[in-house]
């Protein structure tokens, strides 16, 4: 009787640690399904009330602007600082960077001003002649480049898409309907189409040049306020002002 007893608990035994040894070469995968993916994650940031995203010529980091300071961040992936340039702006909400040539778009929301600054931040232009009659200063919210045109992103009340160019000085308007609010901005090469955020309705929109929808993706993020996407790698960075992270988020869209 104690030989069967022992030969049992023996083999209880060699189950349980052949079944943690899987368990553990597959990195606990009960555990694991709760876990976000290596394409879903999010990094905490040390800047003060940050706004706008925007990739840096190659891609290997990323600018953001401070609304407190009127700092631009120049950040790595992971959101560790590299670079600060001061810009000589207020109430800053978007920024950009031209591929081409490394030089920085940034826009003032209340005073609706935008400045055009080159790599070292040394102010080259600045654009006075683009308004809009919004209310409760719902003003300038985030900024793209593509050549000549300058694509600039009214929050709300109402949100608009302005589409100006910088050669012959005209601009024009396109009310936007599909989301509560919209916060942030950017340009798609690939296909000639841009990415909008709202922090209102936490979502990832992919739209035509004239701010008409082509798909929505929910987000996770307290309060979107930037983003920078890479369809090469099917991946969107989004600056989160009130959580104060950059999340990196896989593309479902």
């Amino acid at each position: 009787m104690r030989l069967i007893i022992s030969s049992v608990i023996l083999i209880f035994i060699v189950s349980w640690q052949l079944t943690s040894c899987l368990s553990d070469s597959s990195g606990n995968s009960s555990q694991d399904s709760k876990k976000k993916s290596k394409d879903d994650s999010s990094f905490p940031l040390s800047i003060p009330e940050p706004s706008g995203l925007a990739f840096s010529p190659l891609k290997d980091a990323l600018y953001t602007v401070s609304d407190k300071n009127g700092v631009i961040y120049k950040i790595s992936l992971t959101g560790d600082i590299l670079d600060k340039i001061p810009s000589g702006a207020h109430d800053l909400e978007g920024i950009d960077i031209d591929k081409a040539n490394g030089d920085i778009w940034i826009v003032e929301e209340k005073q609706q001003r935008i400045f055009h600054l080159n790599k070292e931040g040394e102010l080259m232009d600045k654009i006075k002649d683009v308004h809009i009659k919004t209310k409760d200063n719902s003003g300038f919210e985030g900024i793209a480049i593509n050549g000549n045109l300058i694509y600039i992103l009214i929050e709300k009340n109402p949100g608009t898409l302005i589409v100006y160019d910088r050669n012959s000085k005209k601009w024009d308007n396109h009310k936007l309907s599909f989301a509560d609010d919209y916060s942030g901005i950017d340009y798609d090469v690939t296909d000639n189409t841009l990415w909008i955020v709202s922090h209102e309705s936490q979502t990832l929109n992919h739209c035509r040049t004239d701010g008409s929808l082509i798909k929505s993706q929910k987000i996770d993020v307290k309060q979107a306020e930037g983003v920078a996407v890479d369809r090469s790698t099917g991946i969107a960075w989004i600056i989160d002002d009130g959580g104060h992270k950059l999340h990196k988020i896989k593309l479902d869209i």
